[in-house]
């Protein structure tokens, strides 16, 4: 997972290097999508017949709306 963990949270530092991420902890998010990743994955083997394609969706729409830099409305 660390090769997994640090491509995401490099990904978050570039993204607050170009000014589109707040200022956060790329690492602690970055194990946070894991987990939640690796959740839904095992949630997946017994859940049947729950929609976790759409609890996925939103789990990291949720995500990035806590991180992303909305750009202001004119």
């Amino acid at each position: 997972y660390v090769l997994y963990r640090q491509t995401i949270a490099g990904l978050i530092r570039r993204g607050m290097a170009r000014g589109e991420v707040r200022d956060v902890d790329a690492d602690a998010i970055a194990m946070t999508i894991i987990a939640m990743i690796e959740g839904f994955n095992l949630l997946r083997l017994v859940e049947t017949g729950t929609d976790l394609a759409t609890a996925y969706r939103t789990g990291i729409e949720s995500v990035l709306a806590g991180i992303l830099i909305q750009p202001a409305r004119d």
